[in-house]
């Protein structure tokens, strides 16, 4: 049975609740693993790419891809969001920006606009990825153990961007960026403590995230200025605030709800991915999906709310599965209804 790059893009996605369960309930011993299989799950990413590129594009896959990406992200920071690594708003502003920048793309295809993606867009989730690495580092280790294991990291960024100059080839783009990271995080490691060090690093990839949108954002404004704003926009822009800001926090209350969000989350980024493709393909622009999953999300986040400030002892895992539940059955239903578009090949 041959292995395709979808499959190895879908393995990534599905296997993702095991390193997340092994960060909320376990020990250090159990972080170690975890950042382990995060680390091994991450590096499909190249090698599903690799594939795709021999195999050639789908249109399966170019839905699930970008999505992965974003569901990888949000798996690691409910998780230590969850755990209390970062408090609840630094998950809202990375998570509303992925949801945002989704929504906006379907108001750009249904104006059949095309919007230039920055490089440091495409810098962006190697950015994320590896700066929630070396925070991990920098929780889990002495400053001058930190300090030498992002030295000896940063190492090989080097030498790969140098070896490609002798030979008179430009580097790839993301090397220099990982390696000055790199360095940046050893060098923060000898002179401020470990609490400095991570506020900057979230910071960096905080800032670095919203820039890497800036283009993007600067040109839907132009867009809707001219266009006009529709009720699908705002829906869209709605369900963007509801899941990013509303919903995704509230982990940081409930642990144990992180599995059943995680899902719910995942499913949502995958219902903008659908919707993205099928405003392009088929210049359908159905807001239902969207209102259905919002009104969830702000009665979920009500609900939790409740919880918080009357029954604190709660545990509402059953309400988050509910939610996830939802989200499945509307996403399942707009693949179902558009399962046609996702048959061809790019």
């Amino acid at each position: 049975m041959r292995i395709t790059a979808n499959q190895v893009t879908m393995a990534r996605i599905f296997l993702l609740p095991v390193p997340v369960y092994m960060l909320i309930y376990g020990e250090t011993l159990q972080w170690w693993f975890a950042f382990g299989i995060f680390v091994l799950l991450g590096a499909t990413d190249f090698v599903d790419g690799w594939m795709a590129r021999k195999e050639g594009p789908t249109r399966l896959g170019s839905l699930i891809d970008p999505v992965a990406d974003k569901i990888f992200i949000a798996a690691i920071m409910l998780s230590l969001v969850a755990i209390g690594v970062f408090e609840p708003w630094i998950i809202s502003v990375l998570l509303t920006r992925e949801f945002l920048m989704t929504a906006l793309r379907s108001s750009v295809a249904y104006r059949q606009q095309v919007f230039k993606t920055s490089l440091l867009a495409k810098l962006k989730t190697i950015i994320q990825m590896g700066g929630l690495g070396t925070i991990f580092f920098t929780v889990s280790m002495p400053g001058n153990a930190l300090s030498i294991v992002c030295a000896l990291l940063a190492l090989p960024f080097l030498v790969l961007a140098l070896v490609y100059w002798s030979k008179s080839k430009k580097a790839p783009f993301w090397a220099l960026p990982v390696f000055f990271a790199f360095v940046l995080v050893a060098t923060l490691a000898h002179f401020v403590s470990k609490d400095t060090n991570i506020a900057i690093q979230m910071g960096i990839i905080i800032a670095l995230t919203w820039i890497s949108a800036f283009d993007y954002l600067v040109g839907s404004f132009k867009m809707f200025k001219s266009s006009g704003i529709y009720s699908g926009d705002w829906i869209r822009m709605l369900w963007s605030l509801v899941f990013g800001v509303f919903v995704a926090p509230l982990v940081a209350y409930y642990p144990i709800t992180v599995l059943p969000l995680l899902v719910s989350i995942s499913l949502e980024f995958g219902l903008g991915g659908i919707d993205n493709i099928v405003v392009a393909e088929k210049h359908i622009f159905s807001s239902w999906p969207f209102i259905i999953t919002s009104i969830a999300g702000l009665l979920f986040a009500a609900l939790i709310n409740y919880f918080i400030l009357v029954h604190p002892l709660f545990e509402p895992v059953y309400v988050a599965i509910a939610l996830a539940g939802l989200s499945a059955i509307v996403c399942g239903s707009v693949f179902g209804r558009h399962v046609d578009l996702f048959k061809r090949r790019s």
